[in-house]
């Protein structure tokens, strides 16, 4: 199972990335919504962590909708360092984190994705 990153900006992208993967865990990456949506097709997931502003078209809070009617028990983790949602923006179970996120918050959103593949 793998963790899919959603992040427009290369070098952000790259940075969460090789923090996943240097803790042993499987990522998959797009830089918009559209391109993780076609990841979708026979992917098993097991979080996923998208920016809000993915610059283009659909930005990352529609993301996270259309992403939970699609993956309805899949943790979801939104992050922006230049927007706060309300929390009644957020789909159904899906949580908030600030920008930046640091390696230790990014292995404990990997531990957390992990925990909740094991109990599906």
């Amino acid at each position: 199972m793998a963790i899919l990153v959603v992040e427009d900006e290369p070098l952000v992208r790259l940075s969460i990335v090789d923090t996943f993967e240097e803790l042993g865990l499987e990522v998959v990456e797009a830089s918009s919504a559209e391109e993780a949506l076609g990841i979708l097709a026979g992917r098993e997931l097991c979080g996923v962590l998208t920016d809000i502003e993915l610059g283009g078209g659909m930005n990352g809070l529609a993301l996270a909708h259309k992403m939970r009617e699609q993956l309805s028990d899949v943790p979801i983790v939104i992050c922006s360092g230049h927007v706060l949602p309300l929390i009644t923006e957020l789909p159904r179970d899906a949580i908030f984190r600030a920008k930046p996120l640091f390696p230790d918050e990014l292995a404990r959103i990997g531990e957390e994705f992990l925990n909740a593949a094991s109990k599906r």
